[in-house]
């Protein structure tokens, strides 16, 4: 999962234009992984987003 979160970051942080780190970036950091898994926008994950996010993520276990 945490290879999920940083994959999804990255992912985030190259939309927004840079990579900068905003004040309590967790919380930013889980909302935006949120939108990004979220593909249908009602608020929930499905487990099709789920199965494509963990689809997505493989090979990234061994991310530090």
């Amino acid at each position: 999962m945490r290879g999920l979160v940083t994959l999804l970051w990255a992912v985030a942080a190259a939309k927004q234009g840079g990579g900068t780190m905003p004040k309590h970036f967790c919380l930013h950091e889980v909302e935006a992984a949120f939108t990004l898994l979220d593909s249908n926008a009602d608020g929930f994950l499905s487990r099709q987003e789920l199965a494509i996010a963990f689809q997505a993520t493989k090979g990234y276990d061994n991310v530090s």
